[in-house]
C-alpha cells in the first residue's frame, strides 16, 4: 500500500467536507419545508380553574436560630445531636425506652 502524499490528504479531506456540506444543506432544507407541529387536544394540560396553584409557604426543617426544642414533660433540650433516650416509657418526644412484658 502506497502511502498518501499530504497534497492527496488535503484533497481527501477537502472532497470529504464537501460532501458533509451538501449532506447538511439536504437536511437543512428537509428540516425547513415541514410544517410546524401541530398539537392536538391530548397533547397540552387542560386549564384547570384555581390553577397554577401557588406553592406553600416556606415552613422552616430545624427551628430558627434562638429556638430550642424542649420536651415538654421533663425539659430535656434537644439539639442536632442524636442518640437521646429519655427514663420515661411514656416520653412525648418518642425517646422513651422500650418495654417488654412477657405473660408466663
Amino acid at each position: 500500500m502506497k502511502a498518501m502524499t499530504s497534497g492527496e490528504k488535503v484533497a481527501q479531506l477537502e472532497a470529504r467536507i464537501a460532501e458533509l456540506e451538501r449532506l447538511v444543506g439536504i437536511l437543512t432544507r428537509e428540516r425547513d419545508s415541514k410544517p410546524p407541529a401541530v398539537y392536538g387536544p391530548l397533547d397540552r394540560t387542560p386549564t384547570l380553574p384555581g390553577w397554577p396553584m401557588d406553592p406553600k409557604p416556606f415552613e422552616p426543617v430545624f427551628p430558627l436560630p434562638g429556638a430550642m426544642p424542649t420536651c415538654g414533660k421533663c425539659g430535656i433540650t434537644l439539639s442536632p445531636v442524636m442518640g437521646y433516650c429519655c427514663s420515661r416509657t411514656d416520653c412525648p418526644c418518642g425517646l422513651g425506652g422500650v418495654t417488654c412484658t412477657t405473660t408466663a
